[in-house]
Formats: structure tokens, C-alpha cells, sequence
């Protein structure tokens, strides 16, 4: 089992050929970026296969999508259109229904060790139906994985093919993403046959099994990057002490090599004495004092660690005990910290939200000693005079200056006189 994506803009363009009178012919693709749908596969070795399994990136699954797929097709729908832990299980219940998997018939399903694979639901779904899950080890799948290895590279081939002429048979129409599964179902009545399964089961030796596929030459690229990882003094002089002795034996092999060559055939003098003289300069002694003069090999830079926060996993049967029970305790924990989360009270989880870095300075609340001198009363109504007076709320004594109510002042409040004045 194995997934890809079919975008709705093709991001090569198709090769267009043209004749010698014809000067300039050309080809682009559209400048907006298209959608993605992921499509999932499953192929056996015997050259079968199930129908597509189609992942939309949308919120909510339509019909319309899925106007134009092949029959037993099934689409679904999330946000981000790639696999994740809770689409797998809906893939593995099509993958149980047209495998026909169940505890007669044991099924072994291979897959990359994607992080949407562990899911304990899918995994409860395979151990139910005796199915063992075993993933790839990391970073093998372009030579183990017989989708990448046989069928895919050509099938997004003739995808933009069928996209170019799709869009020059319907002009003015938008591709969009129920238009996706009518090409994929096009090109995988050409590309997915039994003869291309059975070619990616076999290149990658996994049937016929063949352990011995790869040779030594498939290793050095890893050997490479693995020689960056070495880091005291030490490790560097070993690894400048391998190298120099390779040196030497590909010298002597050089040598060997020319003087059979010598031996074997009468070459004339000037032939003979240029090869003596290429021999001489690539000699096992000048070559180490050449490296030498040029100093310590420098090492490469290891490679930055990944941020993605997830171990690369090792080749892993899925669906083993120590798996599953090590799934469970993380799902469990999941839960329990959720749990935890909605019985906090909603005053609690707001706590410390909307605050500022500084504290707002709160004024003291008011004594009534400050009341009696921040508030003057009328000597009419015995009630609050109000904070700012102006002539339209307060009438004030002629006489000692004292403030009233406007409405207690009466009807003369220019000329108004206080009781106390008006007794003395």
C-alpha cells in the first residue's frame, strides 16, 4: 500500500515536438497553484489490485466529486487532503473489503512507517482480520516499495499527458477536483497492470524473495553521509587512514591493471613510455605526500536534525504486542489528559488570558471620609451636589457662596440666599 498525489495543475509541462521549420514551439503550465488529492493503492504479487481510495482536501465529502471514478472507488474528505490517523482506518475497511482478509485467509500489507499508519483503530482492524501490518525501513521506499518503484513514476507521466489533453479538448472549463478521479482511472487501465505489479515485486526482491537484489553499490550513498557523522579526532584520523590505504590499493589495481595490459599486447615505444609516465605520477608514495601537503581530509557537515518532532522508525511489524501495547498506553494517556482538561473549570482554563505584561494600577476604594470631602450636600434636600457644578445643575448663595440644587433654589436662582444668611 502505497499513496500519491494527483494535483489539479500539472507542475511539468508536456514535451511538445515539432518540426525544423517551426522555430520556436513551446509549452508551459498554468501559473496558479493547484489542489492536491492524495490517492491510495494496494497491489498484491500476484498482480491484483483493489480500486482507488481518493482523500479530497475539503471539509465535507460531495457527490460530485466522485462522478467520473471507477466503480468500487471510495472518496473521503478532510482539511488538509493527506493521510492521517483517522482516514487510515476508513482505507483499511476497503482494503479488508475487496481483500476478502479474515483468519482462513491471512494477509501480510506493506507500508511506509508513516505516522498516519499508527493508528490503534486501524491496527484493532487488522488484528481482527489477520492482517499483519510490517513497514519499510526509512528512507528505502524508492527501492523497496513496488508502487514507487513500478508503477507511479509512470503514471504521473501520462497524468499530465491526460491533463494536457483534457484541457485542450474542453477550453474554457476549469479543472476541478471531480474531473481528478476520470484521469486517474484512464491512466491506471494503462499503467496498472499485472505485468507492471509483478515487475515492482520482483525489482524490489520482495517476490520472488530475493534477499541478495541489492548489491554494494546501493549502499555507498548511505556509507557516504554516514562518514559525516563522525565526530572526535580519533574516528577523523581512522576514517583519513581508510581513505589513504583505498588510495593504495586503487594505485596497485591501476598498476596491476596496465601491466597485464603491457604484457598482453605489444604496444610501441612512445605508447609505452607515456603509460610509464602516467604511472610514475599516480604513484602510491607521491600520492601520500600529496595528501599529505594538502593537509587533514576535512570531513563534511553532518546534516541538521529534523524539527518534525517524530523518531524515524525502524522496519516494524505494526500489528506485534509490543506495538500495540505501546499505542494503547499513548492513547490512553491521550485520553486521560483531555479528560483532566474538560473537568478544569471555565474560570480556571481563562485564567491569566487577556492579560497585559504590566498590572493595571487599581484606585482604592472610597472611604467615606473621602466621600464627604470629595461630595458637598445641599442644605435644602440634604442630597449630593453633583461632581462638576456649572450654572445649569447649581445656584450658589449671594451672600457665603454656598451651592444648591438649581431646582432647590427657587424661582429667582440669580438672586438666591441661604437660610443661614438670611437669619443673620
Amino acid at each position: 500500500m502505497d499513496e500519491t498525489g494527483c494535483p489539479t495543475v500539472p507542475t511539468k509541462p508536456v514535451k511538445t515536438i515539432a518540426g525544423k521549420e517551426q522555430k520556436q514551439v513551446g509549452s508551459s503550465t498554468s501559473a496558479e497553484k493547484g489542489t492536491n488529492v492524495s490517492l491510495a493503492l494496494a497491489v498484491s504479487a500476484s498482480g491484483q489490485s483493489i480500486p482507488p481510495f481518493f482523500l479530497f482536501p475539503r471539509v465535507n465529502m460531495k457527490e460530485i466529486f466522485m462522478t467520473h471514478a471507477s466503480h468500487g472507488a471510495v472518496g473521503v474528505a478532510n482539511g488538509s487532503g493527506y493521510m492521517n490517523s483517522d482516514v487510515f482506518p476508513q482505507f483499511m475497511r476497503h482494503f479488508i473489503k475487496h481483500t476478502g482478509a479474515n483468519a482462513d485467509s491471512p494477509t501480510m500489507l506493506l507500508l511506509d512507517n508513516h505516522g498516519s499508519h499508527l493508528s490503534i483503530e486501524a491496527i484493532d482492524l487488522a488484528l481482527d482480520h489477520s492482517i499483519t501490518l510490517l513497514s519499510f525501513p526509512p528512507k528505502c521506499t524508492h527501492k523497496m516499495q513496488p508502487l514507487d518503484v513500478a508503477v507511479f513514476a509512470p503514471f504521473k507521466g501520462m497524468m499530465t499527458v491526460k491533463h494536457d489533453a483534457w484541457k485542450k479538448s474542453n477550453i474554457g472549463v476549469t479543472f476541478d477536483l471531480h474531473h481528478v478521479p476520470l484521469l486517474v482511472d484512464q491512466c491506471l487501465d494503462v499503467m496498472l497492470t499485472p505485468k507492471t505489479i509483478k515487475s515492482g515485486f520482483r525489482t524490489t526482491g520482495i517476490y520472488p524473495f530475493n534477499p541478495q537484489i541489492f548489491t554494494e553499490v546501493d549502499f555507498v550513498a548511505s556509507e557516504l553521509s554516514g562518514e559525516n557523522l563522525f565526530g572526535d579526532e580519533e574516528k577523523d584520523a581512522d576514517n583519513q587512514r581508510r581513505v589513504l590505504a583505498s588510495g593504495d590499493a586503487i594505485v596497485t589495481a591501476a598498476n596491476e591493471e596496465v601491466s597485464t595490459s603491457e604484457a598482453s599486447t605489444s604496444a610501441p615505444a612512445s605508447t609505452s613510455g607515456a603509460a610509464s609516465s602516467s604511472l610514475s605520477l599516480v604513484s602510491a608514495p607521491q600520492l601520500r605526500d600529496a595528501l599529505k601537503s594538502v593537509g587533514p581530509l576535512k570531513l563534511g557537515t553532518p546534516a541538521p536534525k529534523s524539527k518534525r518532532g517524530r523518531k524515524t522508525m525502524e522496519s516494524t511489524i505494526l500489528t506485534s504486542p509490543e506495538v500495540v501495547a505501546d499505542l494503547r498506553d499513548k492513547a490512553e494517556k491521550k485520553r486521560q489528559k483531555l479528560t483532566k482538561a474538560a473537568d478544569e473549570p471555565a474560570a480556571k482554563k481563562q485564567k491569566g488570558r487577556g492579560k497585559s505584561k504590566t498590572p493595571r494600577k487599581r484606585s482604592p476604594s472610597p472611604t467615606e471620609t473621602d466621600i464627604e470631602e470629595d461630595f458637598d450636600f445641599c442644605t435644602i434636600c440634604k442630597k449630593k451636589m453633583p461632581k462638576h457644578e456649572n450654572r445649569q445643575n447649581t445656584a450658589h448663595c449671594i451672600v457665603c457662596d454656598r451651592g444648591v440644587h438649581l431646582k432647590c433654589a427657587g424661582p429667582n436662582p440669580n438672586t438666591y440666599t441661604c437660610i443661614h444668611c438670611e437669619s443673620e
